[in-house]
Order: C-alpha cells, then sequence, then structure tokens
C-alpha cells in the first residue's frame, strides 16, 4: 500500500502537476490521521469493554452477596417467629398453671433464642472491592446509593445492633441462662418445670427477648429485606444492558 501512494506521488511530481500532487499529499495526511483516530478509537473501546467486564464482574459478586443476605435474613425471620411461638406456650403454661409434660420440653428449650447471630454469614466483600473501584462505576446513580444503603445501613448496622444487644455483654444474664435456665430445661423433670413457671425472673428475661425479636422481626420485614429485595431486581435490570 505504501508502495502504490509513493508511485502515485512520484508520477505526479514528475508531470509536473504540483496542484494535484499538494492536494493529494494533503488528503494522505488526513488518511493517516484518521486511521490513527480509529485505532485509538477501537483501542479505547476495547479497554472500555474490559473495563466494563471488570465493573460487571464485581456487581455480580455483589448480586450474589445480596441473595445470600436476603436468604439468610428470610431464615432468621423464620427462626424468631418460631421461637415467638415457642415463647407464647412457655407463657401460657405460666398463666394456665399447665401440669408437666415432656411435650413442653422443645418450647422451654427454645423460647429464649435469641434468634440468629447476625454477625455471621454475610459476605461484603464485594462491597469492599466496589469502594476500591469507586461507586462511579455504576452509572446508574440511584442503584449506587441503594447499594451503599443496603451493606452500611442494613447489613453492617443490624450486625452493630446484635453487637450492642442488652443480651451480648450481660455477664448475669449469661450465666443465669447458661448455667441455671440450661441445666433446667435439660433436665426436664416434674420439679425443674415447676421451678421455672415460678420463677418470675426467668419470665421477665423471656418477655425482654421476646420484644427484642419483635423489634428486629418488624424491622427486617418492613425495611431491611424490601431495600435488598428492590436493590437485587434493580442490579438484575442493570446486568442484562
Amino acid at each position: 500500500m505504501i508502495k502504490f501512494f509513493r508511485k502515485i506521488r512520484q508520477k505526479l511530481l514528475s508531470e509536473g502537476k504540483n496542484g494535484k500532487y499538494l492536494k493529494y499529499a494533503i488528503g494522505e495526511i488526513l488518511l493517516v490521521i484518521i486511521g490513527i483516530l480509529i485505532a485509538l478509537q477501537i483501542n479505547n473501546w476495547n479497554e472500555w469493554e474490559k473495563d466494563r467486564k471488570k465493573d460487571q464482574k464485581i456487581l455480580i459478586q455483589i448480586e450474589n452477596n445480596v441473595e445470600e443476605s436476603i436468604a439468610i435474613w428470610e431464615r432468621a425471620v423464620e427462626i424468631m417467629e418460631l421461637s415467638n411461638n415457642h415463647y407464647q406456650i412457655v407463657l401460657a403454661a405460666k398463666n394456665n398453671n399447665y401440669t408437666h409434660s415432656d411435650s413442653l420440653q422443645r418450647h422451654f428449650k427454645r423460647a429464649h433464642w435469641i434468634g440468629y447471630n447476625w454477625t455471621t454469614g454475610h459476605s461484603t466483600a464485594s462491597f469492599e472491592a466496589l469502594k476500591n473501584k469507586g461507586f462511579d462505576i455504576i452509572t446508574n446513580d440511584y442503584l449506587s446509593n441503594l447499594i451503599i444503603d443496603v451493606f452500611e445501613k442494613n447489613i453492617l448496622r443490624v450486625q452493630n445492633d446484635f453487637s450492642r444487644d442488652m443480651f451480648a455483654k450481660d455477664n448475669n444474664y449469661e450465666q443465669y441462662m447458661t448455667k441455671y435456665v440450661h441445666g433446667l430445661v435439660n433436665e426436664f423433670n416434674s420439679a425443674n418445670y415447676n421451678t421455672l413457671i415460678k420463677d418470675d425472673y426467668y419470665y421477665s428475661i423471656l418477655h425482654q427477648i421476646n420484644g427484642w425479636r419483635l423489634g428486629h422481626l418488624r424491622r427486617l420485614n418492613e425495611l431491611h429485606i424490601p431495600e435488598m429485595q428492590r436493590t437485587l431486581s434493580l442490579i438484575k435490570q442493570e446486568l442484562k444492558k
């Protein structure tokens, strides 16, 4: 191709067609410039495509983490609702003077369950990767803000709420439940049963736990889970683009 253009230039010069030669030279320069610009554009597009694939990979990881967290919290809701049902039966045993029955043991065992250890199970690795990459890689600002809220205001906040829970660092409660109540429940004979249903302190603790569970159930069902589901839906839409 270069030899072809050179022959044309030499022919124009030899024929003394300087005007045509000048126009041709300018045209050739323009062609070279256009070729360079096209090459740069292709290179930029290739780089953009590589970055887009990396960005999508992070978004897919976020999608997976959000799905996992939703599943964790939906399971937590099930556990807490079951625990509240056990609490109601234990409360009825006291209020209605139920006689001892082996079938009541599982209710006494589970009535005081906190429901779920919020400090485990949730992965925030994808969110940290997004922070390091920069939130601007997500062109949808609304989605970007939702993702920040999901991890910083939902997952991390709930984890912190659990760590600050009134029972988490209460040694008296811990000793009472593990060394006293658990022993009575595990050896669930008539004498131990009667001891528990007459213990007002035991029932006051169950009442506090139940209130804690109800509060978290309300926040999970009305706030955290719906917001995460909305975010997940938008992530899926973004990945389809």
